[in-house]
């Protein structure tokens, strides 16, 4: 068995919950320097389920994000600590942790470029508010096609935040969020057009059908969670 037929087998393994099947399949791979089988080893599926002790999980995300893997650094940056109710993450706390997102965003972890542009937005974390960052990051992460991204990207040039106003560039940001059906994009746009906000002309159709969509998401939404048990 080749390794990448090794890797295809443990996602699939992973995929239909054998764990153990995914572990012995990684192991191998791991040790002899795979990035992929490294961060899947290392990440949070496996420590969450202590199949993977911390100390062994984090030994292997550093070493795959030392290889250049922008998810395995993504982790790193992320995590906080391991507790006996489970592992913590969130957003990062050092200069350290900052520094491990921008290297994650800059390898193209769209996630982590997601991340630097809301906390460059925000503030709320260990690096600046920045409102041009915050713009350039989401650009990054929505040009990979990150319908989040997408949806926040598009009412800053909207409102010339961390740049110029360009409203075509706005709507063009909004509109590709929309196709993926993002509920904030779809709600800003039916503003947008019942209103005839930013100088757009009213069309109250296309309103009424951005409407409709958000209302679809949410229903999908709360008919997902139900079958799965899970609160609104």
């Amino acid at each position: 068995m080749t390794p990448p037929e090794a890797l295809d087998r443990a996602r699939e393994a992973i995929a239909r919950g054998d764990r153990d099947a995914a572990v012995a399949l990684l192991q191998p791979l791991a040790t002899v320097g795979d990035r992929d089988a490294q961060f899947l080893l290392g990440s949070r599926f496996f420590c969450n389920l202590d199949l993977v002790p911390i100390d062994e999980a984090l030994r292997w995300l550093r070493q795959a994000s030392d290889a250049g893997h922008a998810e395995a650094t993504y982790e790193l940056a992320l995590f906080h600590s391991a507790e006996d109710s489970g592992l913590e993450y969130g957003p990062p706390t050092t200069e350290e942790g900052v520094r491990l997102l921008i290297r994650a965003g800059e390898l193209g972890s769209a996630d982590a470029q997601y991340d630097l542009g809301a906390l460059y937005a925000t503030g709320d974390w260990a690096g600046p508010k920045d409102a041009a960052e915050a713009r350039r990051w989401y650009r990054r992460a929505a040009e990979q096609g990150h319908g989040d991204a997408q949806s926040n990207l598009g009412p800053m040039f909207l409102d010339g935040e961390g740049g110029d106003i360009d409203v075509t560039e706005g709507l063009r940001w909004l509109n590709a969020a929309a196709s993926q059906d993002e509920p904030q994009a779809l709600k800003h746009l039916e503003y947008i057009y019942r209103e005839g906000a930013y100088g757009v002309p009213i069309d109250l159709a296309r309103a009424e059908e951005y409407r409709r969509r958000e209302d679809a998401y949410w229903e999908r939404h709360k008919r997902t969670n139900e079958e799965n048990g899970e609160p609104e």
